[in-house]
């Protein structure tokens, strides 16, 4: 029998459930349509069967259990099926497909969501909830029908259909009720007696075998055998209360699972739209979000991952969510970054901390993720996969100069989310770049069985044509696997690039160089017998060596020979490849810290001319094809004889290489990243990438053996150079030089293993240049490292030696050949006068003769000139007597470079001198060497951070400085260092120096002569010898008072024990004495109006001040900090140009540092910064800020820079706003009434700046500001605007996202509604925000005193402008209409501030009647009509929304229309005089008095009188009721309201595409409604029902056009349609002649008919 359950059951379908036939939705088909179908018997059996699908949503309101004979299966459900379309109508045409490649905004996809009524078995249904109705009456019906004797139970419906009424099924939250779909109502003519026609119910799944599979079903059995009964005392089905069906259990605990779930949903839907278009594009990059995303959230919910990979999956579904959404055109929706819910923003109830933020930075976030520029051609590769291969993305883009650049840290990567503890500050070093690589094979054969090949990797630089690193160099055999380690991998991570290397494309460079034979086929070697193998994996297994090669590096006598052993072997140049690190540039732009491994090849080229090797990777670079081409390879090299050598091996073809790049600390990355770097050999930067770290220590020195020039010592034979290779000499020359360096020391010992020539490879004693055969002129362009120690001054030289080489040397008896011997040496001394490193740069070598090598004592040489000065000759050398007989100079000459990377060793005297400055001889040197100390080179300084200020200290406290004579020269030395803070090139400057001055600083006494130096130079500010170190001074501000600040806290430490409390605090009071007196000072010089130059020291004062606050915080108490900050920006008086700019973002520092967190300054602040900024913005006075003669430019600029101050004050106001919202959300502040009142009375305060912030709005819309910033100069339009401005210059102008865009998302010059004023939106936030963190009592309050204090007409203007500004708001000026979440939080932001001003408005705006005159009417009309407006709003139409955006604005604000309804009617209400009673006893309705003022707003209100939201048009159907009395009662006819009705509905049902049968029904049944049961005149009551007969049956007919198919099949249905309202609205004046207008335009669309 049926039942009626208590509560509904909520539950979703867990079995498909497939009747014959699904015909219990009812056709859409309306009674004008001229098809007609006929009835089927059979149709009855099936219709209150609703088929089921997996995962529809039941709301079951009856219950049935079978009796015991009853043969039926199971217990059912009688309820609502709520189901998502799974097919969507899309209309298949056949677009053109050039247009598929734009992005359309996604057609409106009708009836997303199908609603039916009917019968269900339990057995396919989940339970998941038990949910009360909306109505709250089902549990009375359950308990007082409960019984037979009621005749309920044992009996159902007629039919499987609620009545008319019900069929909106409407979903409820909080009280007031939206529509959702509607179910169409059938006509209730079914026999209940038809014959039963049995159907076998296909059981579930897990059932199929069971005894239940072939039971047959009686539906007839189920339904009522009453149908008379049933019919009178049957209840309305019940209306469910709103269950979101999207809410998971997982949801709850990680509302992103959700999130994705309804994205997906809609997106789904769409893809057949797509299909349709045929934008095949578009409907891949769809796809690939889908997939990305469902892999994602399975992730999730499989919770696998870390909590760091779970933030980061987070956050990567985020992103991917809001790209899809904008490569579809669809909303721009906020969810919390790290968190994945919605983002909350009020102040007010229940806050989750999880995914709140302030709704000053949900706007900010709005503006960025608007920005993703993700097009449907650019899709950023995402990976969603395992986690070994996860990249995480960079953190959500904010512009760079916006005050809320630290959004993502603000967010902070942790589900605390922004309400948490605040998360420790981390020392901002600069991420350095690194580089994995990982030689996966050798494709080539370089080399005979003997002989080597040597790979030499490194990475280079295209711009500037310089390596940036040292190289890394693998020794291969000749089967291709490394000569001292046959089972080792080849591999290495090159460290600490600089972010300014990456700045530019970087390529990997490797040089293989073949160490054999000086020709091919020339003394192979031992012949071993070959294996065939051409390709060689660089992870070769042990089993597959066929022969190996332990390389032993020659040693030579003590007369420079060379053994016997090695003599053959030459180094030749071979071959380079070149790979472009793309993954480098996409990380630093990206801001991300790991890159996939990736697997590229590099194809192996040869040079034309063996001359050109040291500048092959060049020419490949620039693709100079002339100069190189791919190796000569014989394919069937596998099954060549021993004997064709010089074929196989002389080829290359590829190298097979893996690439990762990481940012970040590299210690730290190669403990995290152990089974894959660990071991790998580190190969360095050349020189340092930024400052030095406290403890990192390097001491090499880099040698570049560049090129020679050996023509003198070999026959005069043209000579072969890429010189004059370029010119195109060529000829043959008997020159195989090849160059010998080593390292010895005074006494001509050589220094054991100091020289490497690349990481991977042991050290070396000697090294060995490349041979060019017959080349009198090679260029080398080798890298050698000397490893210098890291204790004492070695006082060594470079000690070259030059052979020539010729490939046929015969060792003789005695161990050398003269062929062999050395025909000349150079050398190098390292310390050339023994203090100072010699210098970086390049250096002709002079060569001596080395015939008499064993002859010559190492202290000859070593006094003979090493190198040529430039412009100087060989011959004119001063050489020794005693040197010029044993070893006379060559004309020959080598060029090396040389490049010192050393922390122990400088290059430089002077800073030598002054690092031992206490051993100088002469004390009086000291003032010179101070002087010369400026001119030192920052790149020297930088080595030597802490020596250098331990010097500088000592000297300022030395007996030397007694009287302070040096104090000045100190102190602008130590300005000069502190001056490299600004300089780019050292990123890491600041974090040294603060760990500098934190822990190595300890000069206790240094603060008086640093404070006496500055007060030194503020005596006369503007005098030549003090105005330039001045500035210099106070660009470093902020490090001097560090170094103030912690000498301070050294002497206190100092002071204790010395002389009791009361000598402490003497000290301490001396020293605030001295600082205040410095301030005062400081006061002083801003004050100082002349001469102007003093404006540029003012400037820089300005901007360095706040940077002083927190090292004065740890002298001074907070009070006294906000009187010092005030009295210092009180003192700048100055309110126009740039200074002005500079002195509004000092106030923005202020509020945006710590004093402003602090509670017991934040309430003073807030009082000063109203104060300094009121002056500053809203309403544009052209006369105060111009003169009466200046040109159109002069005051263009005037407005422009009125402008820029006004968004400066805006950001102000907002980051105020910022951090008070946060108060106001924290649990702590809100759990103590007293600190909360604080909190909402600071906002009060802020809360009379509301004027000035409408005006600046409409400042920023005045046409005459658009047009001053377009003719200025200086505009320059931004692709992406930067949102709240904290630094300058910004741009006033942006274009939109979705502007159209050339190459690289290069915006092309368009119309103005491409443009977007951020300046507008940022204006209207705040004025939001305000509103938003205003409790309602404190509105009030303002808008009364406004009242009282400023006047009737001054309050007037006030409203007027908010109702303006509110306007505009909702005409999506100030920002898109896709900006969900920004749009709702104004919608539901202004329905609160209706509120209070509604309630100003009944009570001081509606005069006594007596007084009509003094009835504002405009006022009236202004709020009305944005009241209107806002209900109207298509943002509050959730029941015709997309599932994820019906989710977020239920999340976000609820349905806010039944508030504003409420308002809407009060107000409209309190205009009336008379009433009329209904007969019914509902309230009475006036009407009237000065409603009839407002007439001409009926098109607005007929707009909400087709709201599917029963409070709304209720009310505003009572609204048009009494605008038909009003204007009855005063003119005798309502005319004009009649024709503004027609023209309306006609606008909204045709148009605008709105309204429906049952937005029809309900209108015209509630106006009949209030009519009929109201005392009105008869006359007028029968006009208005003949008028709405009319009315209806000409709607009907709209929507009878309006959903007729397009196609000529459906012409004849149109030419109906059209004669049928010929009669719709005869004789009735306006009306109809408007209505006969509507249909003659659609009679002429469709050609069909002509009117006569």
């Amino acid at each position: 029998m049926w039942e009626p359950l208590p509560l509904i059951v909520y539950g979703y379908a867990i079995h498909p459930l497939s009747p014959s036939r699904r015909d219990t939705r009812i056709s859409t088909r309306n009674r004008l349509s001229t098809v007609t179908s006929a009835s089927n018997d059979g149709d009855l059996v099936h219709r209150d069967v609703v088929s089921l699908e997996v995962g529809d949503e039941v709301y079951a309101f009856e219950k049935y259990t079978p009796r015991s004979k009853e043969p039926v299966e199971g217990e059912w459900y009688r309820g609502y099926v709520v189901c998502t379309t799974r097919r969507p109508p899309v209309t298949w045409a056949l677009n053109d497909p050039s247009s598929s490649s734009s992005v359309k905004a996604p057609a409106k996809v009708e009836e997303p969501q199908q609603v039916f009524i009917g019968i269900f078995p339990a057995s396919h249904i989940f339970i998941r909830d038990e949910l009360t109705d909306a109505e709250g009456r089902l549990q009375d019906l359950a308990s007082t029908l409960g019984s037979p004797t009621n005749g309920l139970n044992g009996h159902a419906s007629p039919n499987g259909h609620g009545s008319l009424t019900s069929d909106t099924l409407s979903w409820r939250k909080g009280g007031s009720s939206i529509g959702m779909d509607t179910l169409k109502e059938e006509d209730e003519d079914v026999d209940p007696y038809a014959s039963r026609k049995s159907f076998r119910l296909g059981p579930p799944p897990d059932q199929a075998n069971s005894s239940r599979a072939g039971l047959p079903v009686y539906p007839a059995s189920l339904r009522s055998s009453s149908p008379a009964d049933s019919q009178l005392i049957k209840p309305l089905p019940p209306r469910p209360s709103l269950k979101s069906g999207d809410d998971t259990a997982s949801g709850a605990a990680q509302p992103i699972i959700d999130e994705i779930a309804s994205a997906l949903r809609e997106w789904h839907t769409l893809m057949f739209t797509y299909l349709a278009r045929r934008n095949y594009k578009l409907f891949h990059v769809v796809r690939e979000h889908i997939e990305a995303l469902h892999l994602g959230r399975r992730q999730l919910l499989a919770q696998t991952l870390s909590a760091e990979e779970t933030v980061n999956m987070r956050r990567e579904c985020v992103t991917r969510l809001v790209s899809g959404n904008l490569v579809q055109g669809l909303d721009v929706i906020v969810r919390h970054p790290t968190w994945g819910g919605l983002l909350s923003v009020d102040v007010e109830g229940d806050i989750d901390p999880r995914s709140w933020v302030s709704a000053v930075r949900m706007y900010a976030m709005q503006t960025s993720l608007a920005y993703l520029t993700l097009s449907s051609d650019d899709v950023r590769p995402y990976t969603l996969g395992p986690s070994t291969e996860y990249v995480p993305v960079g953190p959500l883009p904010t512009p760079a100069h916006s005050a809320f650049s630290d959004l993502s840290n603000h967010s902070r990567s942790r589900s605390q989310g922004c309400l948490g503890p605040p998360a420790p500050a981390k020392p901002l070093t600069t991420k350095f770049y690194h580089v994995y690589l990982d030689v996966r094979a050798f494709v080539a054969t370089p080399c005979a069985p003997g002989e080597t090949a040597e790979l030499f990797f490194s990475l280079y630089k295209k711009q500037g044509t310089q390596f940036v690193t040292e190289e890394f160099c693998a020794i291969l055999n000749h089967n291709g696997v490394l000569a001292r380690d046959p089972n080792g991998r080849i591999r290495t991570f090159f460290i600490d690039l600089a972010p300014s290397d990456v700045v530019d494309p970087i390529y990997l460079v490797c040089r293989i160089v073949r160490n054999g034979a000086l020709k091919l086929g020339n003394s192979i070697g031992s012949g071993t017998s070959l294996d065939g193998r051409r390709i060689s994996e660089a992870t070769a297994r042990p089993d597959a060596m066929s022969s190996t090669l332990t390389f032993v590096e020659p040693d030579y006598d003590s007369k420079g020979s060379m053994p016997n052993d090695a003599s053959s072997q030459s180094r030749r140049p071979f071959a380079c490849a070149v790979l472009e690190l793309t993954q480098l540039s996409k990380m630093a732009a990206e801001q991300t810290d790991v890159s996939p491994l990736r697997e590229h090849t590099m194809p192996i080229y040869v040079p034309t001319n063996e001359v050109s090797f040291s500048m092959i990777h060049q020419n490949i670079i620039n693709n100079n094809a002339k100069e190189f081409e791919k190796s000569s390879r014989c394919v069937e090299c596998a099954v060549l004889c021993i004997n064709q050598t010089n074929n196989r091996y002389n080829s290359a073809e590829s190298l097979a290489v893996s690439v990762k790049v990481f940012r970040g600390d590299s210690d730290k990355i190669i403990r995290e990243n152990m089974s894959l770097l660990q071991d790998a050999p580190r190969t360095l930067r050349l020189g340092f990438p930024d400052v030095v770290f406290p403890g990192d220590i390097r001491n090499e020195l880099y040698i570049k053996l560049w090129c020679g020039d050996f023509t003198s010592s070999h026959s005069a034979t043209p000579r072969l150079s890429v010189v004059n290779l370029a010119r195109g000499q060529m000829g043959a020359s008997s020159s195989n030089v090849q160059v010998t360096v080593e390292v010895r020391d005074q006494q001509g010992n050589t220094i054991e293993e100091v020289i490497s020539q690349g990481s991977g490879e042991p050290l070396m004693t000697r090294f060995h240049s490349m041979v060019f055969q017959r080349c009198n002129e090679p260029t080398f362009g080798e890298l050698i490292k000397i490893q210098l120690p890291l204790e004492g001054q070695p006082l060594w030289h470079l000690f070259f030696t030059f052979r020539n080489r010729t490939g046929r040397e015969r060792v003789s008896v005695k161990g050398g050949s003269e062929a062999d011997r050395p025909f000349a040496f150079a050398f190098q001394p390292l310390f050339p006068d023994n203090h100072a490193f010699v210098e970086d740069g390049s250096r002709l070598l002079v060569m001596y003769r080395a015939d008499k090598l064993a002859q010559i004592p190492t202290d000859t040489y070593l006094t003979a000139p090493s190198w040529l000065p430039a412009g100087q000759k060989p011959d004119q050398l001063s050489v020794p007597a005693d040197m010029h007989r044993l070893a006379p100079p060559m004309k020959d000459t080598l060029t090396i470079r040389s490049s010192l990377c050393s922390t122990r060793f400088t290059q430089n005297p002077v800073l030598l001198h002054l690092l031992n400055w206490e051993k100088l001889a002469e004390k009086d040197l000291l003032p010179t060497i101070l002087t010369k100390f400026t001119f030192v080179g920052e790149g020297e300084i930088v080595k030597f951070l802490r020596d250098i200020f331990d010097s500088l200290f000592d000297i300022l406290v030395s007996h030397s400085n007694q009287t302070g004579e040096m104090d000045h020269l100190v102190f602008n030395a130590l300005v000069t260092v502190l001056g490299i803070v600004q300089d780019r090139r050292f990123s890491n400057f600041q974090p040294v120096l603060d760990v500098y001055i934190e822990k190595h600083f300890s000069c206790a006494a240094a603060s008086s002569h640093m404070i006496h130096s500055l007060n030194r130079l503020l005596l006369n500010p503007t005098a030549a010898e003090t105005a330039s170190p001045l500035r210099a001074a106070l660009k470093v501000w902020h490090y001097i008072f560090k170094f103030i600040a912690r000498s301070r806290e050294l002497q206190k430490a100092k002071e204790i024990g010395m002389g009791g409390d009361t000598t402490a605090e003497h000290l301490d009071t001396t020293f605030k004495k001295e600082l205040k007196v410095h301030l005062a000072e400081v006061t002083r010089m801003m004050s100082t109006t002349s001469p102007p130059s003093i404006i540029g020291t003012q400037t820089i004062a300005l901007q360095h001040f706040t940077s002083i606050l927190p090292e004065l915080r740890k002298i001074f108490t907070m009070v006294e900090l906000v009187s010092i900050a005030t009295t210092f920006a009180s003192t700048v008086t100055v309110g126009k140009g740039k200074i002005l700019i500079w002195k509004l973002i000092m106030y923005l520092q202020i509020v945006k540092g710590f004093m402003f967190d602090n509670p017991q300054s934040r309430a003073l602040l807030v009082e000063a910064v109203v104060n300094w900024i009121k002056p500053h913005f809203g309403r544009y006075d052209e006369y105060v800020h111009t003169q009466s003669n200046d040109n159109e430019a002069a005051r263009d600029a005037a407005r422009v820079g009125w402008l820029e101050s006004t968004r400066l004050c805006v950001t102000i106001v907002g980051v105020m706003l910022d951090k008070l919202q946060e108060n106001l959300a924290n649990p702590e502040i809100r759990a103590n009434r007293k600190l909360l009142q604080a909190e909402q009375d600071n906002v009060e305060y802020i809360l009379s700046l509301l004027p000035r912030l409408l005006d600046s709005y409409r400042e920023f819309q005045n046409p005459a500001s658009r047009r001053a910033i377009e003719r200025s100069p200086t505009t320059l339009k931004a692709p992406i605007p930067v949102t709240f401005p904290e630094s300058y210059p910004f741009s006033l102008l942006a274009y939109l996202p979705d502007a159209p865009r050339g190459p690289n998302n290069t915006p092309l010059p368009g119309e103005g509604d491409v443009l977007f004023n951020p300046g507008l939106g940022e204006t209207a936030i705040v004025f939001l925000v305000l509103i938003l963190s205003s409790p309602t009592k404190h509105i009030v309050d303002f808008l009364v005193n406004s009242l009282e204090i400023e006047g009737r007409d001054r309050f007037v203007t006030l409203m007027s402008h908010f109702f303006t500004v509110a306007t505009s708001i909702l005409d999506n000026e100030a920002f898109p209409k896709t900006w969900l979440n920004v749009n709702i939080l104004a919608h539901k932001v202004l329905i609160k501030m209706m509120d209070p001003i509604a309630q100003i408005m009944e009570s001081n705006f509606i005069p006594a009647q007596e007084l009509e005159s003094q009835f504002d009417a405009t006022l009236w009309k202004e709020c009305l009509r944005m009241l209107l407006k806002l209900l109207s709003s298509d943002q509050l139409v959730i029941e015709e929304f997309s599932p994820q955006k019906r989710r977020a604005v239920w999340r976000l604000a609820g349905d806010i229309r039944g508030d504003g309804a409420g308002i809407l009617l009060n107000l409209w209400q309190a205009l009336g005089w008379a009433e009329h009673v209904s007969s019914n006893g509902d309230p009475p309705i006036r009407y009237g008095g000065y409603q009839a003022y407002l007439h001409s707003l009926v098109g607005q209100v007929v707009n909400l009188c087709l709201s599917h939201h029963d409070q709304l048009r209720n009310y505003a159907v009572q609204i048009l009721y009494s605008m038909i009395v009003s204007e009855y009662h005063q003119s005798e006819h309502f005319d004009e309201i009649e024709n503004e009705l027609v023209t309306r509905l006609d606008s909204l049902f045709m148009s605008d595409s709105k309204g429906d049968d049952i937005s029809r029904a309900f209108f015209i049944g509630q106006l009949r409604h209030l009519f009929e049961t109201s005392d009105v005149d008869e006359q007028l009551r029968e006009r208005v029902s003949t008028f709405l007969d009319s009315v209806d049956l000409f709607l009907e007919l709209l929507l009878s056009v309006r959903g007729l198919p397009e196609g000529e099949e459906f012409a004849d249905d149109r030419v109906i349609a059209t004669h049928i309202a010929d009669g719709t609205l005869s004789g009735k004046g306006k009306a109809w002649e408007r209505a006969i207008d509507i249909c003659k335009e659609l009679a002429y669309q469709h050609s069909e008919v002509t009117f006569n």
